[in-house]
């Protein structure tokens, strides 16, 4: 790899590092927030939110065209490009937040629940108040300034999380999520504008050449939505909101790892790998690279979701949400198979074929949804959860030969890359199994049995999958991989931290 490729290979894992950073303050937000609701809400309740989400996704899917992936993938566009992709952002946002109100009762009746309505025209003024958000901000991502956009992303959530808990504790019903969304997105657009100066002007000058990239990311978000959705719209229409709420916990739960590692990461290499596309074996070597070190990290986190599932439950969301375990227990094995997928997307979009994730999602969305539908029907939400995980494996295994086909890859390179942390994963996952009896604390009772067990559970994990990991790599004479570029990172940015702290 040239030091050219290398220099924007660091850019890129510092962009990486900043992204898991920001997922992860963002998360702990959400989680704090998920918490505090659940405690107040019923699954029923948060269903009503779930399937307005389901309405509200399904439209912006079919509007995706991936203007911010225009800007950056132009690396000279000029500000007539910029001035027209925030027009057709506006136009966009003003069409969907229409068209949301005004379906807002037709979409109530499809799914049986009368609350419905209200809270969709809540969420269309969301929309309408995004359509104005600030273009020129795809500069921090496109000039790999991610220290700018983990602040861009993370200011306003932290408002609307105080806004959301604040409107829980008072008025203890869904309506402190709807108008949590509201507020989280006005303050969005006000310190974009704020951190980014920039007066746009109304101009279509480049729609022509914009809509000519996009089509085929905004054919990617719609099947990307059905990939995503299609169990929760299944479970809403034939077992009710109840059923919706509880599977759209033990999903956020579960996709966790996928949610705050795997997008953070494809929100960080997309400009990076857009500089590389055009290196010779930089972008198979960076693909790798990402690759082995979102597994390093995802699968032990994937693996203690599930093994403690049914300690965390009861002691944070409460007893009325245990038909979620199961739920979040089979699609953690989903999260797994997702790992493999990480970046993969990004490489398509980069090498001018975006075409082959349609391709991939046609092909997995055509076997999956059958599966679905028989799951749902037969086992409720255990089906469905069954179903989707079904559905992401036949997405997994295509998309490995594919990814290998496009970049060179040798045979077993994939495997290669995350045998490693997958091996140590399954040690970890047998011994605390094992222990799990041995480190069970019923004389204590209640709650605080609870967090002892836990408490034992997650550091065994961590140790075991530590040190299998770390005798792993000696057993295969240190190679460079996830490991010794997680180790070369700490290194390299731990004394810098140490010393400033220091002065």
């Amino acid at each position: 790899m040239s030091s050219s490729a290398r220099g924007i290979g660091s850019q890129i894992a510092a962009g990486v590092a900043w992204m898991v950073l920001m997922r992860l303050a963002i998360r702990m937000l959400g989680f704090v927030s998920t918490i505090v609701l659940a405690r107040l809400l019923t699954p029923a309740d948060y269903g009503v939110i779930a399937l307005a989400m389901i309405f509200v996704g399904l439209l912006d899917a079919f509007t995706a065209f991936g203007f911010d992936v225009v800007l950056i993938q132009d690396q000279d566009a000029p500000p007539e490009k910029y001035h027209c992709v925030w027009t057709l952002t506006v136009i966009r946002g003003i069409s969907l937040a229409a068209i949301t109100f005004l379906a807002a009762p037709l979409c109530a009746d499809f799914f049986d629940e009368p609350a419905l309505a209200a809270v969709l025209q809540v969420l269309a003024f969301a929309t309408l108040v995004g359509a104005f958000e600030n273009t020129a901000t795809v500069d921090f991502r496109k000039h790999l300034q991610f220290d700018r956009e983990f602040r861009l992303m993370v200011y306003p959530k932290v408002i609307g999380f105080v806004v959301t808990v604040a409107l829980a504790i008072a008025w203890r019903d869904y309506w402190a999520l709807a108008v949590g969304m509201v507020a989280t997105r006005l303050v969005a657009v006000i310190t974009g504008y704020v951190m980014r100066p920039y007066r746009p002007t109304p101009c279509l000058d480049h729609w022509a050449e914009i809509f000519r990239f996009s089509k085929w990311l905004m054919a990617n978000s719609i099947l990307r939505y059905g990939y995503n959705n299609s169990e929760s719209m299944v479970l809403g229409k034939l077992m009710g909101s109840a059923a919706v709420g509880a599977y759209a916990i033990a999903n956020e739960i579960a996709m966790m790892v996928s949610s705050e590692l795997v997008a953070p990461i494809q929100r960080a290499i997309l400009p990076g790998y857009a500089k590389l596309a055009r290196s010779e074996n930089g972008l198979r070597d960076a693909y790798l690279a990402v690759l082995g070190v979102t597994n390093v990290v995802g699968l032990p986190v994937s693996a203690g979701i599930a093994l403690t599932a049914d300690l965390f439950v009861p002691l944070l969301l409460g007893e009325k949400w245990s038909q979620a375990i199961p739920l979040i227990q089979i699609l953690s094995v989903a999260v797994v198979l997702r790992l493999g997928l990480a970046n993969s997307g990004t490489v398509y979009v980069v090498s001018g074929k975006p075409w082959l994730t349609t391709l991939l999602s046609v092909v997995s969305l055509a076997g999956g949804i059958p599966l679905i539908i028989w799951g749902v029907m037969s086992a409720g939400a255990v089906g469905a959860a069954i179903g989707a995980t079904s559905m992401i494996g036949l997405f997994a295994a295509c998309n490995a030969y594919v990814i290998s086909r496009l970049l060179g890859l040798g045979r077993g390179a994939i495997l290669g890359a995350v045998i490693r942390p997958l091996l140590a994963a399954a040690v970890m996952v047998v011994t605390v199994a094992a222990v799990r009896s041995a480190i069970a604390f019923p004389a204590l009772g209640g709650s605080v049995a609870l967090v002892a067990e836990l408490t034992c559970a997650v550091s065994i994990g961590a140790g075991v999958y530590g040190a299998a990991l770390l005798l792993l790599w000696r057993a295969r004479g240190y190679p460079p991989g996830a490991e010794s570029r997680l180790l070369g990172l700490l290194r390299e940015r731990l004394p810098a931290r140490f010393a400033r702290l220091g002065t």
